[in-house]
């Protein structure tokens, strides 16, 4: 069993910030859609990962995508799309003020599962801590009370989707006609980019993205908010902290903690909005791995 988040509070219902300093105009989204927590990387970290995913996309004739490692995934929004990721936004808005960056390492060669979002990858962790995991549980806290209207009072344990039940990096995404092209393609990948062996990025800021459709979806996938991490320093990559649920974001904020919202739909502005102060976060962890 990995890291735990255990809430000793009530979760407060989440609002966006209050007219001057909101998302003006919340991206519409279609009933049944589904929303993914991403970390992302920046700058040359970024340009590397890019590349990597062009190449290969290239190479079997799959869609391209923004590399990331998805902190939370398949958060569907039911026939409600509107007001739940209202509050999904705020909630992340909250969940970004908790946290440190995570310098994200990863393990050495990439793997692949017979299903298209974990076909072709590298597993990620962070170093020394489990900062990642307890971001994980977290962000299932927060997010799950919404999408599924689970207790937000309970103990959430880390978990990460079958089968390769860890954080990943993706390099493709696509459904093999069979496991021997698939192993040979694994192959090639790991003596072409043997590089990945020793690379990591650090995420500063979490986004959610809209990634209706599954495979077919992914040429149509698109960035709604990113908000990044309060908690920073140049170098950093502790433990989340924070209070367990801040206050609402509309509520009074310390003026120093500023989260800048940076949105791709046009349907977003870029605002910069205040975040509620934070005192130390409240977790367990068990010891074992994911």
């Amino acid at each position: 069993m990995g890291a735990r988040f255990s809430g000793n509070e009530p979760i407060r219902q989440a609002e966006l910030p209050s007219p001057g300093r909101s998302i003006e105009d919340p991206p519409i989204l279609t009933p049944g859609a589904s929303v993914s927590c991403w970390l992302e990387p920046k700058g040359e970290e970024y340009t590397k990962l890019a590349d990597v995913i062009d190449r290969t996309a290239a190479l079997l004739g799959t869609p391209r995508f923004e590399p990331h490692v998805t902190l939370l995934g398949g958060l569907r929004l039911g026939d409600k799309p509107d007001r739940r990721l209202r509050d999904l936004i705020g909630q992340s808005l909250q969940l970004a003020h908790e946290m440190e960056p995570l310098k994200l390492v990863f393990k050495k060669d990439a793997l692949g599962f017979p299903q298209w979002n974990q076909c072709l990858l590298s597993k990620v962790h962070v170093r020394d801590g489990d900062a990642l995991s307890l971001s994980n549980a977290s962000a299932r806290r927060r997010f799950l009370s919404i999408t599924q209207g689970l207790d937000p009072n309970g103990i959430f344990d880390a978990e990460f989707p079958p089968p390769v039940r860890a954080p990943h990096c993706s390099y493709a995404y696509t459904e093999f006609a069979n496991g021997s092209d698939q192993q040979a393609m694994i192959k090639d990948f790991n003596s072409d980019e043997s590089w990945l062996h020793s690379f990591g990025f650090t995420a500063s800021s979490i986004s959610l993205w809209d990634t209706t459709g599954g495979l077919k979806g992914v040429p149509t996938w698109r960035k709604l908010v990113e908000f990044p991490m309060c908690h920073s320093s140049p170098s950093s990559a502790g433990v989340p902290r924070g209070a367990p649920f801040p206050a609402a974001v509309g509520d009074a904020a310390t003026p120093s903690s500023q989260a800048t919202v940076v949105a791709l739909s046009t349907s977003l502005s870029r605002t910069a909005v205040s975040a509620p102060s934070a005192g130390p976060l409240t977790s367990s962890t068990s010891t074992g791995g994911l």
